[in-house]
């Protein structure tokens, strides 16, 4: 019977077989070396890929960045038209009544074109003052003014910012920023236990009337900021000249200079008093 089979296969075919089985470990080898060394030749593929495509990325966002920042003048100008953070001095402390303090800290608005509204107090040391609502129009460098505060306090902080950019900022400043301080004088108290005076006259000379008008009032000693106070004149009309007598509390030096400093932002609609017109006299 098994002659018979054999009897089946060409000289060939049993030469292959016997060959295959003689070879099989051998073979075997040879295929397991040639799927380990196309492993490592697709994993180096791919690594290769994914090294050559970071490179590529990377050099691909910088010239991005260059095509869009360095030589797009109109991109580059949007960019910088951006307003500039607020630039803040460290805060000055003056002695106060009770115990209490006045802080002032100097605030600089370099923008040309925006208004900063803004909430701010001043902080440090475990104490916080009032939080109060600021303003500051376009290059502007004005004081922040906490008056009577208890603690000692180190850092001005400002937050809640927002921003607003104003059409044509200068012409609007000059045609409704228009005060004039006349006649100002300090009367020093004569008697003790009574106030000085700060005496002046405001007069409104813009073509609007104001429903609030605050006006910030400092006193100088020897080149330097020995006291402030701050009051707010209520309905400044067009025109108007108003006297005003604010008392002053507190022992003072002698003094060599007065500041007094309409406080205004001119460009807030809410503020401005609606023009009346005047009746017409009957022929």
């Amino acid at each position: 019977m098994l002659k018979d089979q054999t009897q089946n296969f060409t000289d060939q075919e049993l030469k292959f077989s016997y060959w295959y089985i003689t070879h099989k470990l051998l073979l075997r080898r040879i295929f397991i070396i040639f799927l380990i060394a196309t492993g490592f030749l697709i994993w180096f593929f791919v690594i290769w890929q994914l090294a050559f495509w970071g490179a590529y990325f990377q050099l691909e966002q910088y010239q991005i960045k260059k095509l869009i920042f360095n030589d797009n003048p109109g991109l580059t100008a949007i960019d910088s038209a951006r307003p500039r953070p607020l630039q803040i001095s460290d805060p000055l402390a003056l002695a106060g009544e009770n115990d209490r303090r006045d802080y002032l800290a100097e605030v600089t608005n370099g923008n040309d074109s925006w208004l900063a509204v803004f909430d701010y107090t001043f902080d440090g040391g475990g104490s916080q003052t009032r939080s109060k609502q600021g303003f500051i129009l376009p290059t502007e460098k004005k004081f922040l003014v906490s008056l009577g505060a208890e603690g000692n306090v180190s850092t001005l902080k400002i937050s809640n910012v927002s921003w607003q950019r104003l059409v044509k900022a200068q012409a609007v400043y000059e045609d409704r920023y228009r005060f004039k301080i006349e006649n100002d004088k300090f009367l020093a108290s004569q008697q003790a236990g009574e106030p000085s005076q700060l005496v002046f006259d405001i007069t409104n000379s813009s073509p609007f009337s104001y429903w609030q008008v605050g006006v910030q009032m400092f006193l100088y000693s020897g080149g330097n900021i020995v006291s402030a106070d701050y009051l707010v004149l209520e309905q400044l009309k067009s025109g108007e000249k108003r006297l005003v007598a604010f008392n002053w509390s507190g022992k003072l030096p002698r003094l060599s200079k007065i500041e007094i400093i309409p406080e205004v932002n001119v460009f807030d609609e809410s503020n401005i008093m609606p023009q009346t017109v005047e009746p017409q006299a009957s022929q």
